[in-house]
This record gives structure tokens, sequence and C-alpha cells, in this order.
């Protein structure tokens, strides 16, 4: 095995151990909360954003949000965190 092909094995290896973003759905009820994060200026992705890491049934206590800026989404009431914290 070449010392290239070993590197490619090694980048994907890590890939699999740093899986954090997650695809979440954006449905109806999704849509219908989004109305007061728009109206105060969020963007679509942030609203995306803002709803998957709300509390909800699956996760009672919220999820984090990593952002490079939290500032963003403060009073939207989720925990932001910049990955260097």
């Amino acid at each position: 095995m070449g010392p290239a092909r070993r590197a490619t094995e090694d980048r994907l290896a890590a890939s699999d151990r740093r899986r954090f973003i997650r695809i979440e759905a954006f449905g109806t009820d999704a849509a219908v909360t989004a109305t007061e994060p728009l109206r105060f200026g969020h963007s679509w992705a942030a609203v995306h954003a803002i709803h998957a890491a709300r509390p909800c049934a699956a996760h009672p206590t919220g999820r984090f949000l990593l952002t490079l800026p939290p500032k963003t989404y403060a009073g939207t009431g989720v925990q932001a965190v910049h990955p260097d914290q």
C-alpha cells in the first residue's frame, strides 16, 4: 500500500470518529415554529439550526449547537458553542 492510499484511509477513519453533523427534517411543526425567529431576522439556515437544537421529546434538554458565531444565537433558547470551547 502506498503512502497516499494510507493517508486517505487514515483521513476516512478519523472522519468516522467525528460524525457530529446530522441532517434533521424540517417538517410542518418546524415551519410553524420558525415564524418567530424569522420575524426577528434570523436566516432560514439559522432557524433550522435553532429548531434542531431546541428541546424535544427525543432530546428533552435540547442539543448543543456547534457554530463559529455563537453570539448569533443569543436569546434563542439554544446552547450555542464555539468549537474551541
